[in-house]
């Protein structure tokens, strides 16, 4: 099929169900494009990486935050807060993930919406990280001392923000079980950095996953609403996809080979010095199955989690409660390339773990 602005379409499909046209195209630097077009007006625009994390060190949280602190056309000092506060987006944000970083925007002003695209191409593809590395600096970390009689400190914006996240036992559980589910793969790292090894990143190796991973090869842009998408094939390619050719991220995610047995796992977490360990446990029962991207596991997921964990009628949750094996019951269910479902108990006895697993493989 002919190629226009370095696009050529790979897939045209109607979707009643939304209303819209979905066409799919692929620009000749590999980066991949999906435009749904209908007559919605709260226009919507997407760019996504795949960023795994090559260790603890938290570099694509960190990136995602240093992006969006200046670019090659937008000098301010936070392009981020400004747009909050000057523009009339209908939605604004930037989000890591633990093997995707993605910066969706949305607006119903033409002007604005456009504007809003332009800001976030140029903060992923252009950003001011190369020649300022204070950026780096106060968003990852640095050395702080006022006076002499005081320690040297470290402080950072991800680093601050970690800290505070390793001190609550909902974010060790996740963690733990992630690295337990996965061990052979990268989500045996912690893509959001953790407090003890963020401040043995360097500023080389930083950039240098910026300028694998964030680079068209490895991107997927998403475009929703009424709009003239020939305005904003042209515009993409031009000021941005053109500046770049085809490289190879290598950044494909390797599965996890499923266990010959179930395996078990202890970790620890703090309390006050004051407080009792009575009833602090939690439990979490973890399973895999299929690959993110197929439907019809996904959707499984979510009934499953609705009659067993969800509901005011869910079966595991009422057994869990009524033999007061714990306070409060959750689902984790958080796809990774494979999808992970867990079951939660928390406020639990630690003696009573093994009645847990056997009361929701009976009930």
């Amino acid at each position: 099929m002919t190629a226009k602005y370095g696009f050529t379409i790979e897939k045209e499909e109607r979707i009643d169900e939304i209303k819209s046209d979905a066409t799919l195209y692929k620009h000749s630097t590999g980066a991949r494009l999906i435009h749904l077009k209908n007559e919605d007006n709260n226009k919507v625009f997407t760019i996504g990486f795949r960023t795994p994390p090559p260790n603890d060190k938290g570099i694509p949280h960190i990136v995602e935050h240093c992006v969006l602190s200046g670019s090659r056309k937008y000098k301010t000092k936070e392009p981020f807060m400004d747009l909050s506060k000057g523009s009339m987006q209908t939605f604004l944000n930037a989000m890591t993930f633990p093997d995707m970083t993605i910066y969706p925007v949305a607006s119903r002003n033409d002007k604005d919406f456009k504007n809003l695209t332009d800001v976030y191409l140029d903060a992923v593809f252009f950003p001011a990280i190369y020649e300022n590395e204070k950026i780096f600096m106060q968003e990852a970390w640095h050395r702080e001392i006022f006076n002499e009689e005081d320690p040297i400190k470290y402080v950072g914006v991800v680093y601050n923000e970690m800290r505070g996240a390793y001190s609550t036992p909902e974010a060790l559980l996740y963690l733990g079980t992630q690295r337990a589910q996965f061990p052979d793969t990268i989500y045996v790292n912690d893509y959001a950095g953790d407090p003890y090894a963020i401040p043995d990143l360097t500023y080389e190796e930083f950039q240098n996953f910026h300028k694998r991973y964030y680079h068209p090869s490895n991107s997927y842009m998403f475009l929703y609403g009424d709009m003239d998408i020939d305005k904003y094939l042209e515009h993409i390619d031009k000021d941005y996809l053109s500046h770049f050719k085809y490289q190879d991220p290598k950044s494909k995610i390797k599965p996890q080979n499923p266990f010959t047995e179930r395996r078990y796992m202890e970790q620890f977490y703090n309390i006050t010095e004051d407080d009792s360990t009575e009833n602090k446990d939690y439990f979490i029962l973890n399973y895999t199955f299929g690959e993110v991207g197929n439907l019809e596991d996904y959707y499984t997921i979510a009934l499953l989690s609705e009659i067993l964990i969800d509901s005011d009628a869910a079966i595991i949750k009422n057994a869990i409660l009524e033999n007061e094996l714990a306070e409060d019951v959750m689902v984790f269910d958080f796809q990774y390339a494979q999808n992970k479902f867990s079951i939660i108990a928390k406020n639990a006895k630690h003696e009573n773990k093994d009645k847990f697993i056997k009361l929701i493989e009976d009930t």
